[in-house]
């Protein structure tokens, strides 16, 4: 029995509705759930750029008035990380589950945090090998989900998380097929200069593979049910 469900908000979903359905999600764990409960939003977004206090809009490129122009919307994020995109042909991932208080913890989020981070990113490591992405690897310096080709490394899921009263929010975000190269116009993604980006669809029709959306919702929810419970 899975104690981590998943739950589809649907395609061209605004970055304000995916938060308050976030939100609404964050309660209900809080009020219900037991630590290692929770569930698992995805959603596929509008077109939008996301920045968070932490790093503000240094890397973003060009004024707001073209973001808006190419109907782009540009939001803070209470979340960690850098400046990322989102859009059409990316799949986004909040998994919202109570984790274990520590013990005589001194620090105000009272969970371990490195410890979810490592554990979601494993299961987007075993999830994205499931899928057929067989050289999918981590990097010890870099957040996320890469793999290596002709010596050059190119990521396609994305990290960025928040904790709040013991629960986790935000996640990660999967380039399936979107066109990236549409907003890297306009920032520096993740703050790394000459960063590598590249597409699941484009990993997998180098080796002849086709996967449906709901096969990765599913194969994801398996993953991060095995690690978290």
């Amino acid at each position: 029995m899975h104690n981590i469900k998943q739950r589809f908000l649907g395609k061209n979903v605004h970055y304000h509705y995916g938060i308050k359905e976030m939100n609404k999600s964050f309660n209900y764990v809080k009020k219900n759930c037991i630590p290692g409960e929770g569930e698992i939003l995805f959603l596929e977004p509008k077109n939008t750029i996301t920045y968070t206090k932490q790093y503000g809009k240094r890397h973003l490129l060009v004024n707001t008035n073209i973001l808006t122009k190419h109907n782009i919307n540009l939001v803070e994020a209470d979340r960690g990380g850098d400046i990322t995109f989102h859009g059409k042909g990316q799949l986004v991932g909040y998994p919202i589950i109570k984790l274990p208080k520590l013990k005589n913890c001194t620090h105000k989020y009272e969970v371990d945090i490195g410890s979810y981070i490592n554990k979601l990113e494993n299961a987007l490591l075993l999830s994205s090998r499931k899928l057929g992405i067989k050289n999918a690897i981590t990097i010890d310096q870099y957040r996320g989900i890469w793999i290596k080709t002709n010596n050059e490394f190119y990521k396609f899921i994305s990290l960025g998380i928040g904790i709040a009263k013991g629960i986790t929010r935000h996640g990660f975000a999967i380039n399936i097929n979107i066109n990236y190269n549409k907003f890297l116009k306009y920032i520096i993604p993740c703050g790394l200069k000459n960063m590598k980006i590249i597409n699941i669809s484009e990993i997998l029709h180098n080796i002849k593979l086709k996967v449906s959306l709901k096969y990765i919702c599913n194969t994801i929810t398996k993953y991060i049910n095995n690690v978290f419970t």
